[in-house]
Formats: C-alpha cells, sequence, structure tokens
C-alpha cells in the first residue's frame, strides 16, 4: 500500500509518500481502506518528536489518529459488522491507504448518508 511514512522525528519535510507493508487484522480488529484522515495537533507533535516519551514514534512508522473509510477485512471475534460497511473511527497509522481500527474504536455510517 501507499502511505505517509516517517523515517525519522522533524518538520514537515520528513513526511514520505512511499510504499509500506499492508496491515494485517488480528482478533477484534478490522482492516479498513481508508478514505479520509485528518491532520490533529498530535500528528504534528509525534512528527516533531515532541510526544516520544510518551507516545513515540517507532522507525520507519505511520501517524495519524482519525479516518472514515470502507472494512476490507474482518478479524477474528469481531461482529456485527461486514465487509463492505462504512466507519470512522479514532484508530493509529491512518495516513495510509489501509489501516487496522479496534472494533470498539469505530462505528458504522448510517446506510445512505455518504
Amino acid at each position: 500500500m501507499k502511505a505517509i511514512v516517517v523515517h525519522q522525528y522533524g518538520g514537515p519535510e520528513v513526511l514520505k509518500f512511499e510504499d509500506y507493508p499492508d496491515p494485517v487484522p488480528g482478533p477484534g480488529q478490522v482492516l479498513v481502506r481508508v478514505a479520509a484522515t485528518s491532520v490533529n495537533p498530535i500528528d504534528y507533535k509525534r512528527r516533531a518528536g515532541l510526544t516520544k516519551d510518551f507516545y513515540p514514534l517507532h522507525f520507519p512508522g505511520l501517524i495519524g489518529v482519525d479516518m472514515a473509510g470502507t472494512v476490507l477485512k474482518i478479524g477474528p471475534g469481531v461482529e456485527g459488522f461486514s465487509v463492505g460497511d462504512q466507519v470512522f473511527a479514532m484508530a493509529d497509522n491512518t495516513y495510509a491507504e489501509l489501516c487496522v481500527v479496534m472494533q470498539r474504536s469505530w462505528r458504522r455510517f448510517p446506510r445512505g448518508s455518504i
């Protein structure tokens, strides 16, 4: 997949659009194709290294915490959701085409709302 990858702490210049391994959903997780993400203060603070004492990046790493997208794959133990559901969530590593989301962290968009 393509993602915005960070290889070192720094300013916006350390954000690189490149290939990154596809995530795989584990128990209680779903794989989502990201349609939209956001830029939050925590994202630039992580990129800059301002949170490395309590929320470090492991290089090469991804940032991003909000997303909306479509469920592609469901991990073991996930119930009540289906492939194709449109969801929004707080997650990790959302500056990417795909991300893994814990079931407790996301909600389905009402059918026909988007």
